[in-house]
């Protein structure tokens, strides 16, 4: 079977799977990552597990909705504080407060938001403020409720009195955005700290011409007579966000088509690819139908190229100026807008372009930033894919990389089992990864075939900052 052929069993194969998959939950992951076709899975980076270190946190003041605005709280300088101020005791206290206040904003934003769109009646939003969380409520008789889903963090919550609930201001953001009309286009941030929400509008609309305004000079913004906070932020694109991918995926014809006719029909004009903003080119790249093509090849990189080189909207992704901070907004989504258990392929896809594509172009504040968002990601979630690891982990560690890690594994099994003791193990491609910052030691699983292609698995642990091989044992 050649590699287009290959490539269509397995897209139709996902195709009869997916809604299945979506529906009887997590237990079907590892069916769905593992289907029975012969396509090589870099297993590293999809596996590397991170465990045993305590981490650094320090999210952005104000964090309100991390997904929609990571850019817009100034992280180049809220983020990192110096390691050479002579505060090392302090600065460590100080780093793990800021620590314990996004782990138990995580924990509580994953409970209250578990219904679909609504939030507790009395939840009127909350936002972090260095170690401090500030959690507003209408009804603060019943804090004890929210203080027990922080847990063991709840002494980094405050509790704060607010006159309207989120499902209030949900409601005024839904009935500001009516009264404006259809042909707003507009980005909707809520404001818990001042208990409104804030909406910036992209087009040229004249909201005083539907609104009934004021102006507030400190805001530099207009006010409504509901405390909704309007921004005039016309001077970028008129974008065009509808577009779309035009394709019935459940049709006959669909499924009928082969893989080439497939690409070319999730191929958007490039014009119209054009007039959308990044966000939404982002968003189309990381939702790309044939995203399972990423796990295509050896490695991921390549798998990224392949539809880069055949996708219009990959195209049109990688020469955005604001490319990175598109990708960074979006992966700070993950912290809790997100459900990364139904978006596996959508957040593989995303680190991917990160990984290949933004990280060489961060500076070292943003490379700080994203392993904070990645810290805390890995601590409020069970299950994640992270092709992240193998840039982060060196760099937050000052260790070597997961793929040193393996190349020394796979070299020490070539010499110990077929050199020393003159096997004839042919070691398959990928490896699980597992990162113990407790142990600052790298657990690589390999699996081979003997010469009778009887499966082998070998457990290599290699030390993280020299990069020796401490055991390698079969079996």
């Amino acid at each position: 079977m050649n590699k287009i052929d290959e490539r269509e069993t397995f897209v139709k194969a996902f195709d009869m799977i997916d809604d299945r998959f979506i529906e009887e939950g997590m237990e079907d992951i590892e069916r769905r990552k593992s289907f029975p076709v012969t396509a090589t899975v870099s297993a590293f980076a999809a596996a590397a597990i991170i465990g045993g270190a305590a981490y650094t946190m320090n999210q952005p003041k104000s964090v309100v909705d991390p997904g929609a605005q990571a850019d817009k709280n100034g992280y180049s300088s809220d983020i990192a504080q110096s390691e050479d101020d002579g505060n090392g005791d302090a600065d460590a206290e100080n780093k793990a407060a800021d620590h314990d206040a996004i782990m138990a904003y995580s924990e509580i934003q994953r409970a209250v938001s578990a219904a679909q769109g609504q939030y507790p009646d009395n939840y009127a939003g909350m936002y972090v403020d260095k170690d401090t969380v500030h959690l507003m409520l209408t009804d603060v008789s019943g804090s004890e409720y929210y203080l027990g889903l922080a847990g063991d963090y709840s002494d980094r919550v405050v509790i704060e009195k607010a006159d309207r609930s989120y499902n209030e201001l949900a409601e005024l953001m839904n009935n500001t955005i009516t009264t404006l009309g259809q042909g707003v286009k507009c980005e909707q941030l809520f404001r818990p700290e001042q208990n409104t929400v804030q909406i910036n509008i992209k087009n040229d609309v004249r909201p005083q011409e539907k609104l009934s305004l004021s102006y507030d000079e400190t805001l530099g913004a207009f006010v409504t007579n509901d405390g909704v906070i309007i921004y005039l932020d016309t001077e970028g694109d008129d974008f065009d966000d509808s577009v779309d991918y035009d394709v019935d995926m459940k049709s006959d014809e669909y499924y009928n088509m082969s893989y080439e006719e497939r690409v070319e029909a999730f191929n958007i004009d490039p014009e119209r690819l054009k007039n959308a903003s990044t966000d939404r080119v982002l968003e189309l790249a990381v939702s790309y139908p044939l995203g399972v093509n990423l796990m295509m090849f050896d490695d991921y990189e390549d798998g990224l190229e392949d539809m880069i080189k055949r996708s219009t909207v990959f195209q049109e992704l990688i020469v955005r100026g604001d490319m990175k901070e598109a990708a960074l907004k979006r992966y700070a989504g993950y912290i809790s807008e997100y459900a990364p258990e139904q978006q596996w392929m959508q957040r593989m896809i995303l680190e991917a372009l990160i990984e290949y594509k933004v990280w060489d172009k961060m500076t070292d504040d943003e490379k700080k930033y994203l392993t904070e968002i990645h810290d805390a990601i890995g601590t409020s979630e069970e299950y994640k894919t992270d092709l992240l690891g193998v840039l982060i982990i060196p760099y937050r560690d000052g260790v070597i990389s997961g793929r040193s890690a393996e190349d020394a594994a796979r070299k020490a099994v070539s010499e110990k089992f077929n050199g020393e003791y003159g096997l004839n193990i042919s070691l398959m491609d990928g490896a699980v990864v597992t990162y113990d910052g407790s142990q600052s030691a790298y657990t690589v699983l390999i699996t081979g075939k003997d010469a009778g292609n009887t499966y082998i698995a070998f457990s290599v642990t290699v030390d993280a900052e020299e990069g020796s091989v401490l055991s390698a044992v079969m079996g």
